[in-house]
Formats: C-alpha cells, structure tokens, sequence
C-alpha cells in the first residue's frame, strides 16, 4: 500500500509541475530542440562549404593541368590581383629572369587574356584586354570566311561580359560565332590566337560605321595560371 501512496503522490505532483509550469518545460524542450537544430544546421554548413572548397580545388587542379599542356610559352601562377582594378591588370609569379619582356602576350587555356605591361625581377604586370587603360587597346581581327576584318577592341561592358571591336575597316555580314582573334597587322606579337566570339552588330556613333558585339571566351573572374607568349 505505501508504494501505491507514493506512486499517487508522484503522480499528482507531475500534474501539478504541467498545469503550473507548462511554460518552464516548453522552454526547456525549444531549448533542447534549438541546441540539436543549431549544431546540425553547423553541420549542414560544413558539409557545403568543403563540398564547394573540393570544388573550387578541382576546377584549379584541372585549369594548371590544361596550361601545363601549352607549348612554347612560359607557365605562370597569379599572384595578386587588385578588386579595385580586377578587370585591369593581374600579377604574375615571373618576371625578367624567367625572360618574361614588356609586351609579350598572356594567355590561358581558353585564349588570350591580355599584354605584359610591367616587368621586374620577379613578378610582371599583366594588363587584361578587357582594361579601360588607354593604352591597352589592341588591334584585332574578325574572321570573316577567308577574309579578315581589322578593327580595335575600344570597350568592356562587365555587367553583360561584352568586348566591343570598333573602328572596323570594312562592312561586314554577320554570322554566328565569328571568332575575333591576335593580329600581326600593328602589334608585334603572334596572331591567330582567339579572344572573343561575334554577337551582333550596331551602329557607330557617327553611323557611318559598325561595332562588333563579342563575347570574351576567356572567364575573366577566373584566371589562375596563365602562359606568357614571347614576341613573334
């Protein structure tokens, strides 16, 4: 019989504690419950961020890989690159005593990514072709069959990733995917090699002439190695 009287007392004193502390132990449980839910939420957070570092590594590893497959040009590792200037220049880990000389041209796996435009003992300054400096506008041409249409990349639009060849020595019609490539015409470096794809075209501001609309087909976000090319 005391045990039972003791089982009733323990029991009418759980009822008591719910009735009048509800609330404590709802507390208590969201508490609990919040501890679970943030450490797992961390978790989750963790897994995503090394899923995207292994990422991230995979795509440099894979990008070294192809620039290390480029012949006669010299493998090149970035080093810095300002945000304030991040579609201007780049620095690069070589320089004069790898034989790195002002105006070589930089490119990557997928093409040309600007000129060597400072050079010191051990680093270089490469201005990208997608650069507001002045001075970096390049001569260039567009395919056009068996022809070649000259003009001058003269602007980038980074919000819609747009290179614009202006000044084009003559009229042109438009196909798809016309590919804007290096030219000997007034540059001293080798040509041949490719910059952008034609979109479309517009008129000039003086509508005499016409622009070309190109797409770069280097990632200008996302250069890592590149290769110096030596002058022709």
């Amino acid at each position: 019989m005391k045990k039972k009287y003791i089982f009733i007392v323990f029991f009418l004193i759980i009822l008591f504690v719910l009735f009048n502390y509800n609330h404590v132990i709802k507390d208590v449980f969201n508490m609990f419950f919040e501890k679970i839910y943030f450490k797992y939420d961390k978790l989750v957070i963790s897994n995503n961020f090394n899923e995207s570092y292994i990422t991230t590594l995979e795509d440099k590893i894979s990008e070294y890989e192809d620039i290390s497959k480029l012949k006669d040009c010299i493998n090149s590792i970035v080093i810095y690159r300002n945000p304030i200037y991040w579609y201007d220049e780049l620095t690069i880990n070589k320089g004069e005593v790898d034989g790195i000389k002002k105006g070589d041209i930089v490119i990557n796996n997928e093409g040309l990514v600007g000129i060597i435009s400072d050079v010191y003992k051990n680093t270089s300054i490469v201005t990208l072709i997608t650069s507001a400096y002045e001075n970096s506008k390049l001569t260039v041409g567009i395919l056009s069959g068996e022809d070649i249409i000259y003009g001058i990349v003269s602007d980038y639009d980074k919000n819609k990733n747009e290179l614009v060849i202006s000044e084009l020595t003559k009229d042109i019609s438009v196909s798809k995917d016309m590919s804007v490539v290096t030219t000997n015409f007034t540059n001293t470096f080798k040509e041949g090699i490719i910059i952008s794809k034609v979109k479309y075209l517009i008129d000039d501001s003086n509508g005499l002439s016409k622009k070309a609309i190109t797409t770069p087909v280097v990632d200008y976000n996302n250069i890592n190695y590149v290769c110096v090319v030596g002058k022709k």
